[in-house]
């Protein structure tokens, strides 16, 4: 389900980062896995945002600081991977750690991504904060809002880092004020399975799923009409509860969740355009 991600400049900064991740809570529980193509959530920028001295100044973020440092410097990364993620990503720090010795990144699985984020909120107001800290995506405008952390574009202006082979869907839907606020750490999107015998007994096509919400309501009409006792279903569809999902809907069918271009071009004060 997730990419591999990109350990290098964010894990040299010992500030307040943000890995956003585009997704539910990473468990074995769900559903999700990547599709072929990622959709640019509408607002996002269709290129590379232009990241300017005038837009955040590159000084916010110490990438000279290693040059001068005399022990180790300790990061501590608070992140939501469970299972085979957890693993992946425990191997690529300890990738990290092992080669070079100015820095030592400590991971810090911190539950759901809404756990984790409650329990950042609260070292805000008073507490402990990690270095870096691993949020859903739609928990982007809440960390610029606490005024605790560096948007990742001052380390791409001050590193001169080359984000070039980075999604541009990604880098625009990262980005406000034409700022990439957070680093882009994976991406995921909801995928749709279906029961093939059941949609035979239901008299419908089971080599061709429905593509829409309406043709996923149809579908599940017949398929209840049939009912569990001459093979089908009692039930048509089942859809896990998070905010994610009609984000990603509406994504997919070129529809805004917020005005003003999802809160990008300004400040959200509406739903929809």
């Amino acid at each position: 389900m997730k990419r591999a991600p990109r350990l290098t400049l964010g894990l040299v900064l010992a500030v307040a980062l943000v890995s956003v991740s585009c997704g539910g809570d990473d468990d074995d529980s769900s559903p999700s896995t990547t599709s072929s193509e990622s959709p640019v959530a509408p607002g996002a920028t269709a290129a590379i945002p232009t990241t300017t001295a005038a837009n955040v100044d590159p000084k916010l973020c110490p990438v000279k600081a290693l040059d001068t440092a005399k022990a180790p410097i300790e990061i501590s990364f608070w992140h939501s991977m469970s299972a085979a993620n957890e693993e992946a990503l425990k191997k690529l720090t300890d990738k990290y750690n092992a080669a070079q010795t100015k820095v030592k990144v400590t991971l810090n699985y911190q539950r759901t991504y809404d756990e984790s984020l409650q329990k950042y909120i609260a070292g805000v107001r008073g507490g402990d904060l990690p270095s870096m800290i691993q949020t859903e995506e739609t928990a982007m405008q809440t960390m610029i809002d606490s005024k605790s952390i560096v948007p990742i574009g001052a380390c791409v202006l001050a590193d001169n880092y080359d984000l070039s082979d980075f999604s541009t869907a990604l880098v625009g839907q990262y980005s406000y004020a034409s700022v990439l606020q957070t680093m882009p750490f994976q991406l995921s999107n909801p995928i749709l399975y279906y029961n093939k015998k059941a949609f035979r007994a239901a008299g419908l096509d089971a080599e061709k799923p429905p593509t829409t919400l309406n043709e996923i309501l149809d579908a599940s009409r017949k398929i209840v009409a049939t009912g569990k006792a001459k093979g089908a279903a009692d039930k048509g569809f089942a859809l896990e509860i998070q905010a994610w999902y009609p984000e990603q809907f509406l994504s997919k069918a070129g529809e805004a969740v917020v005005n003003n271009d999802n809160g990008r071009s300004a400040r959200a004060t509406s739903a929809g355009v």
